[in-house]
């Protein structure tokens, strides 16, 4: 009879482990980017930094899509939703990352300009994730807009002359490995 009881408290505490809060996977993607307004009269030079800030471990910045590429504005409808950031929150843990426009120069002479900066954080509330949209320096808030791949953020970055609507989207999918071509 004792076996039994250890068997069946045994049973139940695995259970109750796997039915507690997971890991759960996150992704940042940018779904659109459109020009209303560029910086410069030829068109402009377009990249994202996306500034990651973990609460554990390092910061990172990475460009998208990598130097020395860019995209000219004339192109942007190209851009399908496309992963800017993608990783596993454990309960507890959360991400701030950092999603700026810049319009790309030549160096050495010129540095590269900064239209506009999109600030997201991310947490795992014990399975559940909560985020929040803002614009650094800017009391304005997103519009919430409705796509086939969910609900998006449309955001209005504006600097240097230059004005883009971007929609973000966060997902909790991993993002699909492109087919190699």
């Amino acid at each position: 009879m004792k076996k039994i009881v250890v068997i069946l408290f045994s049973l139940l505490a695995a259970i109750a482990v796997a039915a507690g809060p997971k890991s759960q996977p996150v992704a940042v993607n940018l779904l659109h980017l459109k020009a209303l307004n560029t910086s410069e009269r030829g068109g402009d030079e377009l990249y994202m930094s996306v500034t990651v800030y973990p609460s554990q471990g390092k910061s990172s910045t990475k460009q998208i899509p990598q130097r020395p590429l860019h995209w000219l504005n004339k192109h942007l409808e190209k851009i399908n939703n496309l992963n800017l950031w993608s990783g596993d929150l454990a309960p507890g843990q959360s991400v701030s990352i950092l999603l700026s426009l810049m319009e790309q120069d030549a160096p050495p002479w010129n540095t590269d300009d900064l239209i506009g900066t999109v600030r997201v954080h991310i947490k795992n509330d014990n399975g559940k994730l909560i985020s929040s949209w803002s614009m650094p320096n800017r009391i304005d808030s997103p519009t919430e807009v409705y796509t086939k791949h969910g609900p998006a953020k449309l955001f209005e970055l504006t600097g240097e002359g230059a004005r883009y609507q971007a929609y973000f989207l966060l997902t909790n999918k991993k993002p699909q490995a492109k087919p190699k071509t």
